[in-house]
């Protein structure tokens, strides 16, 4: 009987063993992602998921990114024949002063007028596409910040996306404000972007980009406030490369 005892003894060991081997490779994967904190007596879990991780990193490198190119962005404002007055933005496409907006912000025989970075700068029309209603206006200012375009047809349906723009209504005193909104794209074409952004008329011309600050095109806003852009390879056609 003694004999018995023993090995069954040993067998149990071997097995509480083989278990808590076992246990450790097919748990560990799912432990691993949990942190205990004592609280009394008592354990309390803490669950940190992949998906948490990912929006984190994701929210990073939206705010990076939109530190990027901030300085990129101008406000426009327009003075017709009539005296009314047109606004919204524009972007800095090369560093001797070029700068790329909607046509229909910029009308023939207007002045213009460009504020960055707390300069009002006097603009002159260097080139104009009524059709594709894009317009290159000059300032007389060198060595400012431009940012880099994606490579035409590298844009991705559902890819996250941000505007940013400047205007003059959200003007308070001598402070400018920069107005920022972000979606994904909804609809792909030769011809635009749509996006699922909704924002105020007063951000035509804002530019579009994507998550590493890359230039996506330029952004048109619709009487109900939809965004649609003008993709970047008619921006590229517009500018010459």
């Amino acid at each position: 009987m003694l004999k018995r005892n023993f090995f069954n003894l040993v067998a149990i060991l071997v097995l509480g063993v083989l278990g808590g081997i076992l246990a450790q490779f097919t748990l560990s994967p799912y432990l691993s992602n949990y942190a205990y904190l004592v609280n009394g007596s008592s354990l309390q879990p803490i669950v940190t998921t992949q998906k948490e991780e990912i929006f984190i990193q994701e929210n990073i490198a939206l705010t990076e990114a939109i530190a990027k190119v901030e300085k990129t962005i101008v406000a426009i404002q327009t003075t017709i024949k009539a005296g009314k007055i047109l606004e919204g933005s524009g972007l800095i496409v090369y560093n001797d002063g070029l700068i790329i907006t909607l046509a229909g912000i910029v009308p023939e025989g207007s002045a213009v007028d460009v504020y960055w970075e707390d300069k009002k700068i006097k603009a002159k029309v260097v080139k104009r596409d009524i059709e594709q209603n894009l317009v290159l206006i000059k300032i007389e200012e060198d060595h400012l910040p431009t940012v880099g375009f994606i490579e035409s047809g590298k844009v991705k349906l559902g890819e996250r996306v941000f505007l940013i723009g400047k205007n003059f209504i959200a003007k308070r005193g001598e402070q400018e404000i920069v107005t920022v909104n972000e979606g994904i794209i909804k609809v792909i074409n030769t011809e635009y972007f749509k996006t699922s952004m909704i924002e105020n008329i007063y951000l035509q011309g804002s530019p579009l980009f994507n998550i590493e600050g890359q230039l996506l095109g330029l952004n048109t806003i619709e009487k109900d406030g939809e965004v649609f852009t003008i993709p970047i390879s008619k921006i590229r056609d517009f500018l010459g490369f």
